[in-house]
């Protein structure tokens, strides 16, 4: 549904394909008409040109109020968010879904925001 209403205000969308592991994600441009291709681990990716977001949303498992995530355990989103710096980060999650403190790394990146049912949450990137 998010694609479909960014869509239809007028924004460019673009999905992640999944790339070989150990590689940061690309993305290709997305319309409600683009055919989907088959990925890795069971997902589907646009058929379309590659485009450089500016703006990525970001699945997580647990966050907390430095922007600190955890993921999926590929490292897709931290590789390309290091490798995208300019473009803003946003996860999405259930409140439920926060903790005190997230155990960080030398390559984890914070998130500039993170979605939930209750609110945008500004986080303090990393401090």
């Amino acid at each position: 549904p998010l694609a479909h209403a960014l869509h239809g205000a007028g924004r460019q969308v673009a999905l992640p394909e999944t790339t070989p592991r150990g590689h940061p994600l690309r993305f290709r441009r997305w319309t409600p008409d683009t055919p989907m291709r088959p990925g890795r681990f069971g997902t589907r990716f646009p058929d379309g040109p590659y485009a450089e977001p500016d703006l990525i949303f970001v699945p997580l498992l647990c966050f907390d109020r430095r922007g600190f995530r955890l993921g999926y355990g590929g490292g897709y989103y931290d590789r390309t968010l290091a490798e995208r710096p300019d473009a803003r980060a946003i996860g999405f999650a259930f409140s439920r879904q926060e903790v005190a403190f997230v155990p960080t790394g030398p390559y984890d990146v914070a998130l500039d925001h993170v979605a939930t049912e209750h609110g945008v949450i500004t986080c303090a990137k990393g401090a």
